[in-house]
């Protein structure tokens, strides 16, 4: 008798517990955007045109995805620019340039609501509701629909000689995650009125030994692994999308 209730205990069953909780006011989401036109300010057409001269790469009409990503590169490997802030900023419009129209809910809100960061793949990028402004608590709602959520009015301007689009690339996410990931944001192009709604779901699990999950998912000692080390450096936590990026890339 004692042998099995011991190895009933050691066998660590498990009893599942679900809940489904509606909350009456919910934390509003951190919302990430970004100029889809990294180039677009006199000086970033200027570094386009400097770096295409210096490589002798021809250019018929709009630049070319290919070619454009090798600017990319060549942003990335320019140490002058890439790592003075002010000089890097200026390669595509900042926020104060674009936005004309900024509301949560009934307030007004502006750029003082946003977390500027620099993606290589997007330029400037802006974050609304990131958790790391100090100075701006998160923000909440009570119920859903276009008049309780934010409402953002943008000027991009319009194609030219070297981009045939213009728009925002758009992230929604929770305020754990911090990096950036082109697989689950979405464009929204000029001159269209886009509205988005959304769902979560939040699972809480145990940790060992009832299953493999991790329990401490934003430290680089929480799980032997390199590609789980690269991810946080990389995200700031764990992002299981990061992983398998980096898992193909390496």
């Amino acid at each position: 008798m004692i042998w099995h209730l011991c190895n009933q205990y050691f066998s660590y069953s498990i009893l599942s517990n679900i809940e489904i909780k509606h909350d009456v006011v919910t934390t509003f989401p951190a919302v990430t955007i970004c100029d889809r036109t990294i180039f677009n300010t006199q000086e970033g057409i200027a570094f386009l045109k400097d770096t295409l001269k210096t490589f002798k790469i021809t250019r018929n009409g709009p630049l070319h995805e290919l070619k454009l990503k090798f600017a990319k590169s060549s942003l990335l490997n320019n140490s002058t620019i890439y790592n003075d802030f002010e000089l890097r900023k200026k390669m595509s419009k900042t926020l104060d340039q674009m936005i004309f129209e900024c509301t949560f809910g009934s307030k007004d809100c502006n750029v003082s609501d946003f977390v500027y960061f620099f993606d290589i793949n997007h330029g400037n990028c802006y974050r609304f509701n990131s958790g790391l402004n100090r100075a701006t608590e998160l923000k909440t709602v009570i119920t859903s629909g276009d008049k309780t959520g934010l409402r953002l009015g943008l000027h991009l301007g319009s194609p030219n000689d070297f981009f045939d689009s213009t728009g925002v690339f758009v992230e929604i996410h929770d305020q754990s995650f911090r990096g950036l990931s082109t697989n689950s944001g979405f464009n929204v192009p000029t001159g269209a009125i886009t509205s988005i709604g959304i769902k979560r779901k939040f699972y809480d699990k145990l940790n060992p030994p009832y299953n493999e999950c991790i329990k401490h998912i934003n430290v680089t000692d929480g799980y032997d692994s390199d590609l789980f080390r690269a991810t946080i450096e990389m995200a700031g936590i764990y992002s299981r999308s990061y992983c398998f990026k980096l898992c193909v890339t390496a």
